[in-house]
């Protein structure tokens, strides 16, 4: 007599290589698609980081501005509002004048006292300036009737451009 068990199915105990090809590709599909996953969120990740660090400088650009204005005399200089990369000279109450200039070629915001110098800011792509008269209607580049200046500072963004956009009263009294 035999005393061997036999397998009551009559197969032999073990994977197939059939069974381990088709697991294997099962799991490679599967860790494919999750990196796909992975990926797209963190090219999205990325792409929303882009946009927040182009829009805080920015803000930070015009809040620099903003400030300055508030406390500045007169206008020296502003560019025309149709002009892209624009400039302004801040007449402050030290009697030095603050410059901002925009570069098209960098897409940056440079500052300076006397002259515009010093990296402020990138990923600007454009900055206007517009000045109003004391109706706050009525544009002017005529510096002595500026009362409002408006800055402009346009961002590209994954989904397109942006314009940021502040306001500040001169004080003239």
């Amino acid at each position: 007599m035999d005393h061997r068990e036999e397998n009551p199915i009559g197969r032999r105990r073990g994977y197939t290589l059939l069974e381990i090809i088709l697991a294997s590709a099962l799991l490679t599909t599967m860790a494919t698609a999750a990196a796909v996953i992975l990926r797209g969120g963190h090219m999205a990740w990325l792409a929303h980081e882009q946009d927040l660090a182009a829009t805080e400088s920015a803000q930070a650009v015009l809040r620099h501005i903003v400030r300055q204005a508030r406390q500045a005399q007169a206008v020296s200089a502003i560019s025309p509002a149709s002009a892209t990369s624009g400039t302004l000279s801040l007449v402050m109450p030290s009697g030095q004048t603050y410059v901002w200039a925009h570069d098209s070629t960098t897409d940056t915001v440079n500052f300076g006292i006397g002259q515009a110098d010093n990296f402020l800011a990138d990923g600007i792509s454009s900055l206007t300036f517009v000045g109003y008269e004391r109706d706050t209607v009525t544009t002017t580049v005529a510096v002595s009737d500026i009362r409002l200046i408006e800055a402009r500072a346009t961002i590209q963004r994954a989904t397109g451009s942006q314009i940021v956009s502040c306001k500040a009263w001169i004080r003239t009294w």
